[in-house]
């Protein structure tokens, strides 16, 4: 059991940059949740504007993994897999979720949640400390966005809430976190692997002072992708590469 410490404010600027702030003030540790019902600054991948309108989860989770897992792919994956099975417990289909990567996960195609990892400098311990941002669409879904979003409640007759929400995602997290930091590959074939969506996918990423566009044509059980460039042999990437 990870022992959960869930802080709930009204207003933020961001769940993850206020979490931030109270890990380098030595006032939270492993396990803390940082959850607020508005952000006024809400961030996704490449700083990107995550829309934060009240109804919806704004949640971030602070966690201490093991050395070996400092990678952000594996866990930006894993904790794409969890959110996949926490939304199962709500959506009782298991055809309508899936992961897009690398670090989205879709309702009946559309998005439904989006994750933002960073890495931070543990002091304390000298130890590698991650916040894993979750923003999940509940009540509202944003218009005119690069992918087209959906939000839960508008597929439930019965309607959820943030609480309800929040709740499943913790119990998921905290049934496989143990199984993912001592068997990660194993536990990313069963909550990741099956459901990914995005092969032909064009990306580009960045390789030192390069980029280089092609298509992904596989994933790795290791949270990474495999991109085909027009020219040459494929390469590996991962989450941090992505542009």
């Amino acid at each position: 059991m990870i022992g959960f410490r869930i802080i709930d404010l009204e207003t933020i600027d961001s769940t993850n940059l206020e979490l931030r702030r109270l890990f380098l003030a030595h006032k939270v540790g492993h396990g803390t949740v940082l959850m607020a019902k508005t952000q006024t600054q809400g961030r996704g991948r490449l700083n990107r504007q995550w829309q934060s309108a009240a109804g919806n989860l704004f949640a971030s989770l602070l966690i201490e993994p093991p050395d070996h897992l400092k990678d952000l792919s594996s866990l930006n994956a894993f904790a794409a897999g969890i959110i996949r099975k926490s939304l199962l417990e709500i959506i009782d289909d298991t055809q309508a979720i899936t992961i897009k990567w690398p670090n989205d996960v879709l309702l009946y195609g559309r998005k439904v949640a989006g994750i933002l990892a960073e890495s931070l400098l543990n002091a304390r311990s000298a130890k590698p400390a991650v916040i894993v941002g979750i923003g999940i669409n509940i009540d509202h879904s944003p218009q005119q966005t690069l992918y087209p979003a959906t939000s839960i409640n508008d597929h439930l007759n019965d309607k959820t809430t943030r609480e309800v929400v929040l709740e499943s995602l913790l119990r998921a997290w905290d049934r496989d976190y143990h199984r993912w930091c001592e068997n990660t590959e194993t536990t990313l074939q069963e909550v990741w692997l099956p459901y990914m969506e995005g092969k032909g996918q064009m990306r580009r990423v960045n390789r030192g002072n390069t980029a280089i566009e092609g298509r992904v044509v596989d994933f790795y059980a290791d949270g990474t992708a495999v991109l085909q460039p027009d020219h040459g042999d494929s390469i590996v990437i991962r989450v941090g590469d992505v542009s």
